[in-house]
């Protein structure tokens, strides 16, 4: 995952919001290796950083544009979570906020998403 973080992370680029990112389809690629990643890499604090980051940059490059990793991701988000509470899965979830919050649409998963995770916060505080 260094080498996509190398290359998401230092991505600058400005595209419109009606534009395809650059990385769009690079993220959609790696989606699967990244969501098998999250699960098989549960019980190292060092590799879920790693691919929550990754994760991170993607969302962060390409926004709103790929509404449909919404559902998947946080689904993939809850299951990690039950196992292993990583506070960077809690960040990732609040940068899907970030990125998806204001769609109609889509409040709801992301409500199931902080509804599922809430109980688990709230024993580990």
């Amino acid at each position: 995952s260094s080498g996509i973080n190398a290359e998401y992370g230092g991505y600058k680029g400005e595209v419109a919001p009606t534009d395809e990112s650059p990385l769009q389809g690079v993220f959609v690629a790696a989606w699967p290796h990244l969501s098998n990643a999250l699960l098989t890499c549960a019980n190292s604090v060092n590799n879920i950083e790693r691919i929550c980051r990754c994760i991170r940059y993607c969302l962060r490059s390409v926004g709103k544009r790929c509404p449909d990793i919404l559902a998947p991701l946080a689904e993939k988000l809850i299951q990690l979570y039950s196992i292993k509470a990583h506070s960077c899965v809690l960040y990732l979830s609040s940068v899907l906020v970030d990125e998806f919050s204001g769609d109609p649409r889509l409040e709801e998963g992301l409500l199931g998403l902080f509804s599922a995770m809430g109980p688990k916060t709230f024993e580990i505080l």
